[in-house]
């Protein structure tokens, strides 16, 4: 993800975070726009690790038939 300043209104700077393929997913100052990624990057690895364990214990389960 990248920052990108988008404008200035009444004194305030406003920027806008876009991900790698171009898509802006967020708008705000640029405190508001760190506090973004950083937030949305755990979200992202809380998720991978919660999928990562549910897929390793199924997989144990299969297994304890064979």
């Amino acid at each position: 993800m990248e920052i990108k300043f988008h404008c200035n209104l009444k004194g305030k700077k406003f920027y806008k975070v876009r991900k790698v393929n171009g898509l802006e997913v967020f708008l705000g100052t640029i405190g508001e726009c760190k506090r973004f990624i950083k937030v949305h990057r755990e979200k992202v690895r809380k998720q991978f690790s919660r999928n990562r364990i549910g897929r390793e214990d199924s997989f144990e389960l299969l297994n304890d038939g064979v």
